[in-house]
């Protein structure tokens, strides 16, 4: 019986500590290296453009200005990128040219971010009106719709879910302890 109440009582303190954990440490991508790749392709006649931001650590303040400038085919800055802590934030800076292939995928250079899915929505205040396609350790996000300078494109990305990991660690030393006991 007090095997029961000590292992009740640890399963209600992973809980209430997983909800402590969760706010205060969010998503987590502050201080992540990642980058950001566009793929353009204007017309069925034009071979597709790859833009690679190269490396850059989450921090304060935008990581991305003016992202997706090309010199040959001649492409002009299309967006700011700014990665925080929770969002990914696009700021349209001219208005959106049409184009049959337009995709941005954000990589987690060091998979060191846990897993994508489950954790990413699209924020309501988005004004640009795209569609994400998370998978384990990176984002796609289809460039195809038209947009005009400043709207905003904002994906959250909700933190990893400590509880489940408490409460399955829980749950795991209450099996162990009980086949000890058996």
């Amino acid at each position: 019986m007090h095997r029961i109440l000590v292992l009740t009582t640890f399963s209600v303190v992973c809980l209430f500590a997983s909800t402590w954990l969760d706010e205060a440490f969010g998503a987590n991508l502050e201080g992540k290296v990642m980058k950001v790749i566009r793929e353009h392709q204007s017309d069925s006649s034009s071979n597709i453009t790859v833009i690679d931001s190269g490396k850059f650590v989450v921090g304060p303040g935008v990581e991305v200005p003016g992202f997706g400038y090309h010199e040959n085919p001649q492409l002009p800055a299309l967006m700011d990128v700014d990665v925080t802590n929770n969002q990914i934030i696009l700021t349209l800076l001219i208005d959106h040219p049409p184009a049959i292939l337009d995709a941005v995928t954000f990589w987690d250079i060091n998979l060191t971010i846990p897993s994508f899915i489950g954790r990413v929505s699209i924020n309501p205040a988005s004004t640009w009106q795209l569609v994400a396609f998370p998978d384990k350790e990176v984002i796609l996000i289809d460039l195809n719709v038209n947009g005009v300078a400043g709207e905003q494109f904002i994906l959250n990305i909700a933190p990893e879910p400590a509880g489940a990991t408490l409460a399955a660690g829980a749950l795991a030393a209450g099996v162990l302890f009980r086949r000890r006991r058996l």
